[in-house]
């Protein structure tokens, strides 16, 4: 390049600096929200209520009340939510060029992300839950924090999510599975299934469309947990895993349609594939109680692995 080009390019840099420089932001704007969703300020000022287009930055704390969410967007395009009973420290915020620099301390509640990637060796996008720091990339994923116990459930449906605890750094690898980590420990070796209602209602949050609730959860008589306690039920593997809460979610809107013979046939395929099924199980002797023609026999029972 000549030297009067360089001299120009050098004149152009100390009248408009900034047209030569990264834009920096410092500011998540609110994308949407429903409810009541207070900030206190980082200076100290009285607490408002967030409203569609404002702003939070570093240092504020929010508070999301019971049946209130919001998302946050950056300007890359990140979105994050806060929903229901949730209390979140923006601890750091700071966006330039290729670096994305975001902290976030979970004081209780729930933290939903879906997320653009960031390769850039000083960025960061971490969320702290008490002793667990999980590590956010290009992800789709849902964090729940319970202080009181000091337990953190996260559930990953696709990208990059990293857990690191006291022991060690867990990585999700399967999609649409989920941990929990008490007082900084991981609770299971293996990660258990996504049930598919959660991952529905995560699109439906970013859609910023109501959440779906239980289908027919009446129905269930026994407990709301997806598996018994077995180790050995819950070494079954992850595909066979999903298949079979596929199966139960079918059976379920079979139910609400009145098919009550598609229902028990689906909650049967699930037991066929995880005998440890509690759900399934409660709902094939719930529906043989409102039908008894549908009644399963003892010996079909005990082929299934049912007691």
């Amino acid at each position: 390049m000549r030297l009067p080009a360089i001299l120009g390019l050098a004149l152009l840099s100390l009248l408009f600096p900034a047209t030569l420089a990264a834009e920096a932001f410092n500011e998540a704007a609110v994308d949407g929200l429903s409810g009541t969703i207070m900030v206190q300020p980082v200076n100290g000022s009285t607490p408002y209520a967030l409203q569609t287009g404002s702003t939070v930055q570093k240092g504020d704390v929010l508070t999301c009340y019971d049946k209130s969410w919001v998302i946050l967007r950056t300007h890359r395009g990140d979105r994050f939510g806060l929903e229901g009973d949730t209390v979140v420290n923006i601890d750091e915020y700071y966006i330039e060029g290729p670096d994305r620099q975001i902290r976030l301390v979970l004081q209780k509640g729930t933290l939903l992300f879906r997320t653009g990637g960031c390769n850039s060796r000083q960025s960061f996008f971490e969320v702290n839950t008490g002793s667990v720091v999980a590590a956010i990339n290009d992800t789709r994923a849902i964090l729940h924090y319970d202080p009181a116990k000091e337990s953190l459930q996260a559930q990953y449906l696709s990208g990059k999510l990293t857990v690191i605890d006291k022991d060690n750094e867990e990585k999700f690898k399967t999609e649409d599975t989920e941990n929990t980590w008490i007082e900084g420990k991981m609770v299971k070796a293996e990660p258990e299934p996504v049930d598919e209602l959660d991952a529905v209602n995560f699109n439906r949050f970013f859609d910023g469309q109501d959440p779906l609730e239980a289908a027919s959860e009446n129905l269930l008589t026994g407990p709301s947990t997806l598996f018994d306690d077995s180790p050995a039920d819950r070494g079954e593997g992850g595909p066979k895993v999903q298949e079979a809460n596929k199966n139960y979610h079918q059976g379920v809107e079979a139910y609400d349609k009145g098919d009550f013979g598609a229902a028990k046939s689906f909650w049967e395929a699930s037991l066929a594939l995880v005998p440890s099924f509690t759900r399934a199980r409660n709902s094939l002797h719930q529906l043989a109680q409102e039908h008894p023609e549908l009644k399963i026999d003892e010996s079909q029972f005990q082929r299934h692995g049912v007691k």
